[in-house]
């Protein structure tokens, strides 16, 4: 199963905060499937750009590693509800650089969930997860939307 989507990644901690609007992919591999209940692993690989003449150039790159509990819409692929979703633990790595600053890395670890529903017989849904620093002792926190393709 994939899903592309789109939202932003916010990192802050006590002095300073930047934002980033992010286009992601998210393949996952169903590897355990318990009445209902399904056990995946995956990513939601992101890659971000913006620019301007105040600020410059800059660039994001995130790369969490996941393992999510799945249950009811698009668990696997014959799920037939309407609504599901999932939650899930892993370790991020996000990269950020600019043409002033240089980059910056934050990794650690993450969680994430979030819900899925049918849209026009595909799949739709909405993510939220949330990273703990622990180079800078930063947080992250990113929402996106997203559509499934391929057999759910």
């Amino acid at each position: 199963m994939h899903s592309i989507g789109a939202g932003p990644l916010i990192a802050f901690n006590n002095s300073d905060a930047a934002t980033a609007g992010v286009i992601f992919y998210a393949p996952r591999i169903n590897f355990l499937d318990k009445g209902g209940m399904v056990l995946s692993a995956g990513s939601n690989v992101g890659l971000g750009f913006s620019g301007n003449s105040i600020t410059g150039s800059s660039f994001t790159l995130q790369l969490p590693l996941l393992v999510e509990a799945n249950f009811g819409h698009a668990a696997n692929k014959d799920a037939d509800q309407r609504f599901g979703g999932f939650g899930g633990l892993g370790f991020n790595y996000i990269l950020t650089g600019d043409t002033d600053n240089g980059s910056i890395a934050y990794y650690g670890p993450t969680v994430n969930g979030g819900f899925r529903f049918g849209f026009k017989e595909r799949s739709a849904g909405i993510r939220l997860a949330y990273t703990y620093d622990l180079n800078i002792s930063a947080n992250i926190i990113g929402a996106s939307i997203f559509y499934t393709f391929g057999r759910f």
